[in-house]
């Protein structure tokens, strides 16, 4: 659908725009012959003198504009976080990750431990918590997890989320593990 939704706007707009012909200034200044080469601005001035145009295509096709919205998003969220990660990856060495107070989840004397630093509103990290159960699940007492909270937005609902997660695991490792495990099955709520 998504794919279709370009031509269709594209037709859209050009049949609008034969439909207003009729309706339109056609004085001689303004009357021409549609070319290859005076198409575009033909359509440019059509659409800032008739504007509604463009916005009842998109109210039409609303759920796809939604669609390839919130694509758009996810793929800046994702390069947001791959350059953050990648940042932090480069500037901060091992021994520099402070984890004590943190809940761990599996064995807290396994000889690897994961830290994960997530947002529990990223889409991407949701993904990533299903090869960590994998691993876990995988490797039994060798492996254990510990999550750190690294929301893009210091606003927004990723940092209360994250907040929430250390005053749960201040209470009850489980609790918190659990709380974890309810924000990324219910993330896109």
């Amino acid at each position: 659908m998504k794919k279709l939704f370009r031509p269709l706007v594209l037709g859209g707009i050009l049949l609008l725009a034969v439909g207003l012909a009729p309706v339109m200034d056609t004085t001689p200044a303004r009357a021409a012959t549609v070319t290859d080469a005076n198409l575009k601005q033909m359509l440019e001035d059509l659409l800032r003198e008739h504007p509604e145009i463009v916005l009842d295509v998109l109210r039409s096709h609303s759920e796809d504009v939604l669609d390839i919205a919130q694509a758009g998003a996810n793929a800046r969220r994702k390069a947001a976080l791959e350059a953050q990660w990648h940042k932090e990856v480069k500037n901060t060495p091992q021994k520099q990750i402070s984890l004590s107070g943190r809940p761990v989840k599996g064995n807290a004397a396994a000889p690897v431990r994961i830290v994960a630093f997530s947002d529990f509103t990223c889409h991407y990290c949701q993904q990533a918590t299903h090869v960590l159960d994998e691993i876990m699940k995988k490797y039994g007492k060798n492996v254990s997890l510990v999550y750190k909270h690294m929301p893009l937005d210091e606003q927004g609902p990723g940092m209360l989320a994250a907040r929430y997660f250390v005053a749960v695991a201040a209470q009850s490792e489980s609790k918190a593990w659990k709380f974890y495990d309810a924000m990324y099955a219910d993330r896109d709520r």
